[in-house]
């Protein structure tokens, strides 16, 4: 079928002299039918219409008025008079039956030629990216269809890194131009033989055989360091990263460049002008199908929370539980690290902290923790800085729930203020307005900007677990250790350590002055069920 569209839509010469030979021999049998069926009165006579289109569909309007003027002679004057003498047709007859044979084939090849334009600008956008006009995978598939005999080709994708710098320095216009130019230069460098396509604004697909990739890969990735690209008068760097698929089943093209496609990301994160591909390259590719998972593990509730101790190192007594998530995936138990980094990649995260405080919430009162100024900490996520009405939803709900004013506090941290301290003051401050204290989470893990102390609402430091682990063996670690707990207490903070998993550390803070401290020395993360129980017996220590 697409063979004959082909024919019709785009005819070559040899389609061309086949037309003229059809019709010819159309015009020919037609009037031997009619002559043979007894001349016009006959129902054949109307079958030179069909010649009169084939002239029109193949040979445009002016040659179907002209095979019109020829039918309408053959089957007119020529019958009448030399073939059927007598036959009693009047010439006005003949003459306006010859006029619309001109006029049904001018219309139609008109027509038709109308929607060959049409078509082929239809099919222009199609197998073309509109912007810059570069031929697009479009545009490839179909040429590879065509091919019957494909060879074993290496798929090559040209990854463009800093593309979105691009589009914000210079535009969409202009960056659509710079593509056009630099596919250009690709196709100039490569073979007549490869195939370089556009797939979107970041990516070209380059086909090339396997003997021309050996011979051009080191030339090609140094030409396209060299290319000279400007945009006005602003010169550009391409950073740029190609990916290699080698092997494969050529007849199986788009999984072939989902190879190299994977191959120029994995280029990408490790600063490599290019890779080839090999399966390792895709082991990221089961926490994408985690984070696919996440939504309906929200609805199902497949998350539980766990509560670890806080100990007031001073009275030994549990001050509160800071609330950590999991999630029962199937036989096993995620913990934070196996899920939250994807989640915060994307909105879900927002989803995901929202059920954790609906759960701590709800955790709170359904075990009534009614310890002195009994406390459970929740962790914010960067993302959620960037959805006020996620902060107020939160704020409404403790608010709802009548719970003390003590009940929660917030952890953020440091690496969360640096992404955006403007967002990050003004969710503290309503928080504060609520009367929810903030903790500075993981501190000295990051920059530990004394400027976070001196201009945000904050509470309580946490030290990091990675320096509290080091303070036995560490001497500079534990000077520095010692230096933030003077601080933080000269500043009317308290201090919260983590990791403590030995009684050297723990008396070593205590030494120190530190108030709080949490780790596997206390307790694991346990269910909410088993609070009690632990705190019953930790209290007869």
């Amino acid at each position: 079928m697409n063979k004959i569209l082909k024919f019709i839509m785009n005819p070559g010469r040899k389609a061309k002299r086949v037309s003229i030979a059809i019709i010819a021999f159309s015009l020919i049998l037609n009037t031997f039918l009619v002559y043979i069926t007894g001349g016009i009165p006959s129902a054949f006579a109307h079958t030179m219409y069909l010649t009169v289109l084939i002239a029109a569909v193949f040979l445009g309007p002016w040659v179907a008025g002209v095979t019109g003027i020829i039918a309408g002679l053959l089957i007119g004057p020529l019958m009448t008079y030399v073939l059927l003498p007598g036959h009693g047709e009047e010439f006005s007859s003949s003459l306006y039956r010859t006029f619309y044979f001109v006029l049904i084939g001018i219309t139609m090849g008109d027509l038709l030629l109308f929607l060959k334009k049409q078509l082929a600008i239809l099919h222009l956008h199609h197998t073309h990216d509109v912007l810059t006009n570069i031929p697009n995978v479009n545009y490839y598939l179909e040429a590879k269809r065509d091919n019957d005999n494909p060879n074993p080709f290496v798929a090559l994708t040209l990854q463009i890194n800093n593309h979105e710098e691009l589009i914000v320095l210079i535009g969409n216009e202009a960056y659509g131009a710079i593509l056009a130019k630099m596919h250009q230069l690709i196709c100039n460098f490569l073979s007549p033989e490869a195939y370089a396509v556009f797939v979107d604004e970041r990516r070209f697909w380059i086909e090339l055989s396997h003997e021309e990739y050996h011979h051009v890969i080191e030339p090609f990735m140094a030409y396209l360091e060299q290319m000279n690209l400007v945009s006005g008068t602003i010169p550009l760097y391409i950073d740029y990263s190609i990916g290699v698929s080698l092997t494969g089943n050529p007849d199986d093209i788009v999984d072939r460049f989902h190879e190299s496609d994977v191959a120029s990301m994995y280029a990408k994160k490790h600063f490599l002008k290019h890779a080839i591909y090999n399966q390792s390259h895709e082991k990221d590719q089961s926490s994408f199908i985690l984070l696919g998972e996440l939504p309906q593990a929200i609805k199902e509730n497949q998350l539980f929370m766990t509560y670890q101790p806080i100990v007031d190192l001073k009275t030994n007594t549990c001050q509160g539980m800071e609330a950590l998530v999991r999630w029962q995936h199937k036989n096993n138990i995620l913990y934070p690290g196996g899920f939250i980094p994807l989640a915060e990649k994307t909105r879900l995260i927002n989803q995901i902290t929202e059920w954790v405080c609906m759960k701590v919430i709800s955790d709170y009162k359904t075990y009534d923790f009614t310890g002195s100024n009994f406390v459970i900490s929740v962790n914010i996520s960067q993302r959620n800085l960037y959805e006020p009405l996620l902060i107020e939803s939160i704020v409404e709900k403790i608010r709802m729930a009548a719970l003390p004013d003590y009940a929660i506090e917030v952890e953020i941290t440091e690496s969360t203020l640096m992404l955006n301290k403007q967002a990050a003051e003004n969710m503290l401050k309503t928080l504060s307005l609520e009367k929810i204290s903030i903790v500075l989470d993981d501190f000295g893990n990051e920059y530990s900007s004394l400027a976070y102390l001196r201009d945000l609402p904050i509470k309580k430091i946490k030290i990091d677990r990675g320096f509290t682990m080091n303070i036995v063996n560490n001497n500079n670690t534990r000077i520095l250790v010692k230096a933030i707990i003077d601080l933080a207490h000269d500043m009317g903070y308290a201090v919260v350590a983590e990791g403590i998993e030995t009684k050297e550390i723990l008396n070593t803070l205590i030494e120190m002055g530190c108030d709080y401290g949490q780790g596997y020395y206390f307790a694991r993360p346990m269910h909410p069920s088993d609070i009690s129980g632990w705190m019953e017996k930790n209290s007869k220590k």
